[in-house]
C-alpha cells in the first residue's frame, strides 16, 4: 500500500473475502474496505469502501445515565445516546486510528454472519443513518446471493430460545434481507419468499404497520396458504388490499371468504358471478373510501359499486340486479353503450360514466327517477 498507508487485511467468512482496515498516515482518513478476491489471480475482483470516523464512545454524563438507568427503553436509550452520528470526531494521530480501526475491523470478521445480526440491531436501536450492516449484506450478495440463505439458516437457529419462537427478532433480521432480494434470480427470490413464509407463518405478520417491507410479499401466490389468511380480506388497509389484488392465487379465496361471510344474502351469488365476470376481488370497504375494484354494504345489502379502470366493454348485467345500489362507478373503461336493464336500478343516485365511449348517439337513460348526479365526461 506504500508508505503513507496503514493497511491490514482480515479473512471474512471464507479465504476470498476480507474486511481491511485504511488509514491515510497524511490526512488521518479512515477507511473499512470490503475485498473479494479471485484465489487462482489474486487480483481483486470487487471492492467497496466505507469512510469512516472515529469518534467518543459516548458523551453522557454520569447524571444523565442514571436517569435513564430505570426506563423501560434503557438500551435503547442509552443506544441514541451513544450514537457516534450525533459526536464531534476525535482528533487522534493516525496510528492510534489505525489501532482502533484494526481492532473493530478484526471483530467484524471474526464474528462472521453473527457480525451482521449484531450490528443491524445496534443500527436498528440507535436509528443510525448510515448503517454498516446493510452494506456489508450488500456486498456479500454482490459476490454470491447464497449468502442471503445462509444468513436465513443462521435467522432460523437463532430464534428459538429456551424453546419459545423469537418472531420479532425474524422479522427485524429478516427485512434487510429482502431488501437484497432484486440481486437474486427469479428462482432465487421464490426460494427466499417460500422461506419467510416458513418462518412467519400467520397473515397477520404481513399487516402489522410497524412493517411495511413485509405487506409486499401478499403479492405472491403462495401467500394464500398462510395461516388465518383470510382475515386479511375484513382489514380496513387500502394498500394491502391492491397488493391482495394483484395476486391471482387470491380470487377463489376471496369467493370463498365472501361464500361464508355473507351465507344468507341473496346478493351473494351475484357479488361471486360479478368478480369471475371482472376476474379481480371486489373488496368490501367502507362508504368513504375509494378501492377500485370494490363494493360497500349498508344494512346487510350493496350499496355502492365500482368497477372503476377494469377495461370493461360493458356493464355486467349482474349489476343490474343489485337493487338496493346507490352509487356506480364505470368510469376509465371501454363502454361504448348502455344496457336498458340500467333502468332496474330505481335507487340508483349517482352513476359515473366518465371516460369511456359513450356519445349522445348511442346512450339513453330514462326511468332512473332517483338519479341525482351522472358523469359522462372524457
Amino acid at each position: 500500500m506504500g508508505g503513507k498507508i496503514l493497511f491490514k487485511r482480515f479473512p471474512f467468512l471464507n479465504d476470498n473475502i476480507f474486511l481491511c482496515a485504511w488509514v491515510n498516515k497524511e490526512t488521518g482518513r479512515e477507511k473499512l474496505i470490503m475485498q473479494y478476491i479471485n484465489p487462482e489471480t489474486d487480483w481483486i475482483m470487487l471492492e467497496e469502501k466505507i469512510t469512516c470516523i472515529h469518534t467518543a464512545i459516548c458523551d453522557i454524563s454520569a447524571n444523565k445515565l442514571q436517569s435513564n438507568a430505570n426506563s423501560e427503553d434503557f438500551y435503547s436509550n442509552i443506544l441514541e445516546l451513544r450514537s457516534s452520528e450525533h459526536l464531534e470526531e476525535i482528533n487522534l494521530s493516525a496510528e492510534e486510528k489505525f489501532k482502533a480501526l484494526k481492532s473493530w475491523v478484526a471483530g467484524i470478521a471474526e464474528a462472521g454472519l453473527e457480525a451482521i445480526h449484531i450490528q443491524s440491531q445496534i443500527e436498528s436501536y440507535a436509528r443510525l443513518m448510515y448503517p454498516l450492516a446493510d452494506k456489508i449484506l450488500k456486498f456479500l450478495v454482490k459476490i454470491d446471493p447464497i449468502w442471503i440463505f445462509e444468513i436465513i439458516n443462521k435467522i432460523e437457529r437463532n430464534c428459538i430460545y429456551e424453546g419459545v419462537k423469537y418472531d420479532s427478532y425474524i422479522i427485524v433480521n429478516l427485512i434487510p434481507l429482502l431488501k437484497k432480494a432484486h440481486y437474486l434470480t427469479q428462482d432465487l427470490q421464490n426460494e427466499l419468499i417460500r422461506r419467510v413464509f416458513d418462518l412467519l407463518e400467520d397473515a397477520s405478520y404481513y399487516t402489522n404497520p410497524k412493517y411495511p417491507e413485509l405487506w409486499s410479499l401478499l403479492s405472491y401466490d403462495e401467500a394464500i396458504h398462510l395461516k388465518n389468511f383470510e382475515s386479511l380480506f375484513s382489514i380496513d388497509n387500502i394498500k394491502i388490499k391492491k397488493i391482495l389484488s394483484m395476486n391471482e392465487a387470491v380470487l377463489p379465496k376471496y369467493l370463498h371468504y365472501l361464500q361464508t361471510k355473507f351465507p344468507n344474502n341473496c346478493e351473494s351469488p351475484l357479488l361471486s358471478s360479478l368478480i369471475k365476470k371482472v376476474d379481480k376481488p371486489l373488496f368490501q370497504i367502507e362508504s368513504d373510501q375509494e378501492y377500485n375494484p370494490s363494493f360497500s354494504l349498508r344494512n346487510n345489502h350493496v350499496s355502492k359499486i365500482s368497477l372503476k379502470k377494469c377495461q370493461l366493454s360493458n356493464i355486467p348485467n349482474e349489476i343490474f340486479e343489485f337493487n338496493d345500489l346507490n352509487m356506480l362507478d364505470c368510469s376509465f373503461n371501454m363502454i361504448s353503450e348502455i344496457s336498458p336493464l340500467i333502468n332496474k336500478l330505481q335507487n340508483l343516485v349517482r352513476l359515473d360514466l366518465s371516460n369511456n365511449q359513450i356519445t349522445e348517439r348511442n346512450f339513453k337513460l330514462e326511468g332512473l327517477d332517483s338519479l341525482r348526479f351522472l358523469n359522462l365526461s372524457n
